[in-house]
């Protein structure tokens, strides 16, 4: 009896969970949104600001301010687990084995100038950042906005005439601990603890209204 009566409210918490009575419960699964027209953006709308943090994502003695980007023509944060087949001698699949989980980002900048050669030779040499960027509007006029704790910023860079813009490439590091960043630059919309990023999670995307 007891047992049905738990699969009765575990069928009932479904229910109304995806009615958006209320939200999911904590410590359960998420899924996605479903079909959302106003989540559809062509362009998106990145706009990215960076300070310098130590390695655990906490500020600095002397703590750094946000520190804007610039103008940007590509965002990409990406990741990737591969997963390795195996099978039996009858060629039958039997296992699915998770390969390294790997993570990194991109950011096209537009601009060009003294101070970005400087900032990508010398300035990011053993530093570690934070990040947080505004996507623009998703679902049901909310606004996307993303911060990843910990990151360090590749020392690389290609300058030419045409100048087509400088690709800013970053790899996100796993935060051993919870990091709830101080502040948050005044174009970010949603206030600075929503950003509370769990150990292990690497960044936390937020939808403010």
């Amino acid at each position: 009896m007891l047992i049905i009566s738990i699969i009765i409210a575990l069928l009932t918490i479904a229910i109304l969970y995806h009615l958006k009575i209320f939200p999911l419960p904590f410590g359960m699964m998420g899924d996605l949104v479903g079909k959302d027209a106003s989540q559809i953006s062509a362009k998106g709308g990145a706009d990215v600001w960076y300070k310098r943090v130590t390695a655990a994502g906490a500020d600095l003695a002397t703590p750094d301010t946000w520190h804007p980007m610039g103008y940007q023509a590509k965002y990409d944060i990406h990741w990737e687990q591969p997963q390795d087949e195996k099978k039996d001698r009858s060629g039958e699949q039997v296992a699915v084995v998770n390969g390294d989980f790997t993570i990194g980002g991109l950011i096209a900048l537009m601009q060009r100038g003294a101070d970005t050669m400087i900032f990508l030779k010398d300035d990011v040499v053993g530093q570690y950042f934070a990040l947080v960027s505004n996507h623009g509007l998703v679902t049901a006029g909310k606004t996307l906005e993303v911060f990843i704790p910990i990151t360090q910023i590749a020392r690389k860079a290609k300058f030419e005439e045409p100048y087509e813009g400088t690709d800013i490439e970053f790899k996100p590091i796993k935060n051993n601990a919870s990091v709830t960043p101080a502040s948050v630059p005044s174009g970010i919309k949603g206030a600075f603890g929503v950003f509370a990023t769990a150990a292990n999670k690497y960044f936390m995307p937020v939808e403010t209204a």
